[in-house]
């Protein structure tokens, strides 16, 4: 009996040092990432700086020129997305992030965020509209719900077809049991998403597609980075979704986040 015991302490001992040398060994990927993902960011923010004031030139361009100068200046933006959700979600995994909480208003984050968001909308012919209520200022990340709402609006612009609508709501709710919360849906008619697909979709490096036949590009982490920003907040997110009808994608964060 007792050498028996001593077989399962041994493997036992095997196993506790297996798992640091994973988990020394996932840190250090994180870390590898989030070094190369601002190493990639520098430059790249430069590239769509330059377009954009190319672009301000306006009447000087040939209208081929201006083409090519959007389209860099587009490319640019998705490439900087998807490297920030890979920075970001480094950072998470290597327990580097933190929240700065100050005052924000989520109307001013989204007449901000349209400078970007425009181009691509007017590429695709597809229209927005925004519903913003009554809303106080909310304690949170500014930065972070910024990142939120990129991810999730980006995401309604990739899968939603040619001609169609998406729509931004933001409401408050006051419940004498609980704090008071904004809840913001983001309504897309683009191509949904299937039933048994729905619990994988905030899954890291998941598109609902397979990888052979994949017709929209990304990284697989936006709606992954969109979850754990609003779960590091206090808030939650869900989606509602039927294939060929559009997504509705809902979060709530709090308007006070406790221990503030």
């Amino acid at each position: 009996m007792s050498e028996a015991n001593q077989r399962l302490m041994e493997q036992g001992s095997k196993l506790q040092a297996m798992n640091a040398k994973l988990t020394e060994t996932d840190r250090l990927k994180s870390e590898f990432l989030a070094v190369m993902s601002h190493e990639l960011r520098t430059p790249l923010t430069a590239i769509i700086a330059f377009a954009e004031i190319l672009l301000a030139e306006g009447e000087t361009l040939s209208s081929l020129q201006q083409e090519y100068l959007q389209d860099i200046f587009e490319s640019g933006h998705q490439l900087l997305s998807q490297i920030n959700d890979i920075l970001n979600m480094s950072k998470i995994e290597a327990g580097l992030v933190q929240i700065n909480y100050n005052q924000i208003d989520i109307q001013e984050v989204l007449n901000h965020l349209m400078h970007s968001i425009s181009p691509l909308l007017s590429k695709k012919g597809l229209m927005l509209s925004i519903e913003i209520a009554d809303i106080p200022p909310i304690v949170a990340d500014r930065e972070k719900v910024t990142h939120i709402f990129r991810n999730l609006i980006s995401n309604a612009i990739k899968f939603t077809p040619d001609g169609g609508k998406i729509n931004i709501s933001a409401t408050l709710v006051n419940d004498q049991e609980k704090l008071s919360e904004v809840v913001v849906k983001i309504q897309d008619t683009g191509i949904g998403i299937n039933k048994e697909d729905q619990k994988h979709i905030f899954d890291k490096f998941r598109q609902v597609d397979s990888a052979e036949s994949r017709e929209y590009p990304g990284s697989g982490l936006g709606l992954a980075l969109a979850r754990n920003l609003v779960e590091m907040h206090g808030g939650r997110i869900w989606v509602e979704s039927e294939a060929d009808r559009g997504s509705t994608f809902t979060f709530v964060l709090p308007v006070i986040a406790k221990g503030c």
